[in-house]
């Protein structure tokens, strides 16, 4: 159960939601008080770092992507020489994490379309889900996916960059990166200006779909279409997005979160379409939905709002109305992912008061805490680094990216015995 601390926290931090300039501020010195008078750990739990001691900082990006091969025996990631800032032209290194003592970090190639939240979407392409990867990069003066066979080296390209691909690696979905960048600083790519800028509500693309195997491109659905799908007056004036594009484990559908903005407030909803575009479906509709995951082909969980006052996570059946509470004792939000094999998920939280951040190994209705890590105030903002967990491909072992050791790194749970603190 939560501390009455803790439920006043979340109110307050609920009533800041409109003004996150204020919000910011009052954090850092709340924060900034805490830290001083309580010393916090840095790490807490059996994490063993997978990334080398160097003069590179090292991360993944977004907690929907595997980093693992289908042997669980090599990891990717991303390397950059400071994380710490915004990047612009910078080039991010795509490396081979070293799997032994003797081996060393392999650089496999380079992006410029990165940031320090979902990476450049970079990912093993199925169906193997070992002898190729795909990433977004700035091709020719365009963003671009890139899929790369390691054996040659050999590189194909794609005519717009990728946020989610479905698991068979033929399918993908896209949308406006430098929109998402505008209107979402640090989850975008900001090299090229948004065409529609001036537009709240375009008649334009706002999800595409893609052909792996042939390189068809299809739009699936406008801004303006999606405004009108179940239309609510609050969205008239509105400047409207798109992010979150997640594809089920089986292929058939996908979700995204559809967010419109007006008078400084963001309003959030889920929906659900088959990859073609048919069955679109509004999940759910009451103003705030965060971080999702599938936990099946017909079963959503997510952290949302259900009824005024009332947040939490919740599993949704797709294309019903079904909705039940689950792990009630976790109150805030947090980045929620199912093992590939078994019923056992994970999902993490923000620092609280005392700039910790905790990982959570959820069975059924049970939370229990298997980590917590520091993050530094130099990590804030659009370049924090949340800690994003991932499942290897066997459900055993959670990567997570952290800064507690002063540089990004990434670093490894094994949960085989489920440990606890």
């Amino acid at each position: 159960m939560m501390r009455a601390w803790e439920i006043l926290e979340n109110k307050i931090n609920r009533r800041l939601r409109k003004n996150r300039v204020l919000k910011a501020v009052l954090k850092r010195i709340y924060q900034g008080l805490m830290v001083f008078w309580v010393r916090p750990k840095r790490v807490e739990g059996l994490l063993q770092r997978v990334t080398p001691k160097d003069d590179w900082e090292y991360f993944f990006g977004y907690y929907d992507v595997c980093p693992w091969d289908a042997h669980d025996g090599k990891l990717l990631a991303l390397r950059v020489r400071d994380a710490r800032v915004m990047p612009t032209f910078e080039e991010a290194q795509i490396v081979l994490l070293p799997s032994g003592e003797e081996e060393k970090v392999r650089v496999l190639s380079s992006t410029r379309t990165w940031n320090t939240q979902q990476g450049c979407r970079l990912q093993w392409l199925g169906p193997d889900h070992e002898s190729r990867i795909l990433y977004n990069d700035l091709v020719e003066g365009r963003y671009a996916a890139v899929i790369l066979e390691l054996a040659s080296g050999h590189k194909w390209y794609l005519e717009r960059p990728v946020m989610a691909v479905n698991p068979q690696g033929t399918e993908a979905l896209s949308l406006d990166f430098s929109r998402l960048h505008r209107l979402r600083p640090g989850y975008g790519y900001g090299q090229l200006e948004e065409e529609n800028e001036m537009e709240n509500c375009p008649d334009t693309p706002a999800i595409w779909w893609m052909d792996l195997m042939e390189g068809q491109v299809k739009p699936l659905f406008t801004y303006k279409e999606l405004a009108l799908f179940h239309h609510r007056q609050d969205m008239e004036g509105a400047v409207h997005k798109v992010n979150h594009l997640l594809v089920g484990p089986e292929g058939k559908r996908f979700m995204f979160l559809h967010r419109w903005i007006k008078d400084g407030r963001t309003t959030s909803r889920l929906l659900t379409a088959g990859m073609d575009g048919s069955g679109l479906y509004l999940l759910s509709d009451a103003d705030m939905v965060s971080h999702c995951t599938w936990k099946s082909e017909k079963e959503v969980v997510g952290y949302m709002r259900r009824s005024p006052g009332t947040e939490g996570y919740f599993l949704l059946q797709d294309q019903t109305r079904e909705a039940r509470r689950i792990w009630p004792e976790l109150m805030v939000d947090g980045h929620p992912g199912f093992a590939l094999k078994g019923n056992l998920a994970v999902t993490d939280t923000y620092p609280g008061r005392t700039r910790q951040a905790s990982v959570f190994l959820l069975e059924q209705d049970k939370a229990t805490r298997i980590a917590r890590v520091y993050a530094p105030f130099a990590y804030e903002g659009t370049v924090r680094c949340d800690l994003h967990p991932r499942w290897n491909r066997q459900g055993t072992k959670i990567c997570l990216d952290g800064a507690f050791e002063g540089r990004r790194a990434m670093y490894v749970l094994d949960v085989e015995d489920k440990v606890t603190l």
